[in-house]
């Protein structure tokens, strides 16, 4: 049996972070509160991506520590979208 390598993620980039960041800040602009609350997800959601990556390539108990908490806000936030408690997004 031959072992393979897990592959990596790729790095963030910069731009990455920036392109984040953007999403951030327009979430204040959504008027109807299901559209907020998608667009809320979908920030965590790739926040708890990148922070990923990032812990994988830090390899710091630290650094797998805040990707985990961002990991369980968003399934937080997805599992209440699910259910349909659109004020527990938008808070």
């Amino acid at each position: 049996m031959t072992d393979h390598p897990q592959s990596q993620p790729r790095r963030v980039t910069p731009g990455e972070i920036s392109d984040l960041l953007d999403q951030l800040r327009q979430l204040a602009t959504y008027s109807s509160p299901a559209a907020a609350a998608g667009a809320r997800l979908a920030f965590f959601e790739r926040k708890a991506d990148l922070l990923t990556r990032i812990a994988v390539d830090l390899g710091t108990a630290e650094a797998h520590e805040v990707a985990a908490d961002a990991r369980a806000r968003a399934a937080g936030l997805r599992a209440a979208l699910g259910s349909g408690t659109v004020s527990e997004v938008i808070r």
